[in-house]
């Protein structure tokens, strides 16, 4: 009997953009800047500290859903890759415990084949940044299967399913 499953997901970063949000909108323009500039919270660090806190009460899987980047660049969604990877420790996970698969923002669509045959080769910068970090976890043109064995309760396993949607 399955009494447990911890999931982390996380999707929509946009990163660069989220990490330089603020929280707090402080209008008086009397209110000392210095001060205004360590009460505004970024929601990014909000989430990172949230995330941090899962993690400590154990988690079984990790799934990436895209969006990790804004604009298809390749060096923000490596960037939020690097962040991430302070945060979560990827090397510390083994490979079927995590499900990336990637969004419209991730890739730079107008790498896209105008024919319509091509539909993975846009993906190969975003897998290649994945890889880069020593966890090749991106699929982009097969379903990803993986089965958990959770530990405290090994008699009970469960499947995750990855599809990118490109693929639909």
């Amino acid at each position: 009997m399955l009494k447990r499953l911890g999931l982390i997901h996380i999707g929509d970063v946009h990163f660069p953009d989220a990490k330089n949000e603020r929280l707090a909108d402080i209008k008086d323009p009397g209110f000392p800047s210095q001060i205004a500039d360590l009460v505004r919270v970024k929601p990014l660090t909000c989430v990172a500290r949230k995330f941090t806190s899962v993690m400590e009460n154990g988690a079984d899987a990790i799934l990436f859903t895209g969006d990790l980047t804004s604009l298809g660049d390749i060096g923000g969604y490596r960037d939020c890759l690097a962040y991430l990877n302070g945060l979560v420790n990827f090397k510390r996970w083994s490979l079927d415990r995590v499900h990336a698969v990637p969004g419209n923002h991730d890739v730079e669509r107008v790498k896209v084949d105008p024919a319509g045959t091509d539909l993975t080769s846009k993906f190969a910068e975003v897998a290649a940044a994945w890889k880069d970090l020593g966890f090749p976890v991106l699929s982009v043109d097969t379903m990803r299967q993986s089965e958990i064995v959770l530990p405290k309760t090994p008699a009970s396993s469960v499947k995750l399913f990855s599809l990118n949607g490109v693929f639909i």
